[in-house]
């Protein structure tokens, strides 16, 4: 599977995104959640048809992204 580390991804595009080595990345970071890292930084580069080509593997997740989350409930 691709992951941002196949893009050669900038140090400022990485500190955006995740702050962990591409070790650590690939064996903490669920298939999802890199497909999502994909979409975003596609969408940071300004290629929003590569963008939407990742997000439509993970429409449900790319739909908690598009709602920031509101409806995930984080215990206090």
């Amino acid at each position: 599977m691709d992951t941002i580390f196949d893009y050669n991804p900038t140090e400022q595009e990485l500190v955006g995104l995740f702050y962990k080595t591409e070790n650590e990345y690939k064996q903490n970071t669920s298939n999802d959640m890199i497909i999502a890292d994909l979409a975003i930084l596609f969408a940071d580069r300004n290629q929003p048809q590569k963008a939407n080509e990742y997000w439509a593997k993970i429409p449900e997740l790319h739909q908690e992204f598009l709602l920031g989350f509101d409806d995930v409930l984080i215990p206090q």
